[in-house]
């Protein structure tokens, strides 16, 4: 065997330690920092999802409750009734007062003008 190649791979000399430092580096410090931060919102989450998840079931306890309080007869009768009411406020919206037209009439027509007839046509531009 070569003298200069080495049988063995194993080295002979012990390795000697490299001294470390006991303080933590700025970057170790702020992975830390961020870890704990992380740690903390993911509590906070979980903790709130559990508050809301006991608070939608109590108000659905008590929706359930008030629910029991009425007849379902009632009910439809309110929600009919209600459905009446928004349809005539929407009529009494869109509802054209021709009355105006007839004080306009009144002031401006001679007194001794007489119409024999009258016709009123509303264009569907609201004109």
């Amino acid at each position: 065997m070569d003298p200069q190649i080495q049988g063995s791979f194993i080295p002979k000399a012990s390795l000697a330690a490299s001294p470390r430092g006991a303080s933590m580096g700025l970057l170790m410090i702020i992975a830390l920092f961020i870890f704990v931060v992380s740690l903390l919102a993911a509590g906070a989450v979980f903790g709130y999802g559990r508050y809301l998840k006991i608070d939608i079931e109590g108000k659905d306890a008590d929706l359930k409750k008030a629910e029991g309080a009425f007849e379902s007869a009632t009910i439809r009768d309110l929600v009919r009734l209600e459905a009446r009411l928004t349809e005539g406020r929407g009529l009494l919206r869109a509802h054209v007062a021709p009355s105006a037209i007839f004080g306009l009439l009144e002031r401006e027509t001679l007194e001794r003008v007489q119409f024999t007839s009258f016709e009123y046509a509303l264009n569907p531009d609201g004109s």
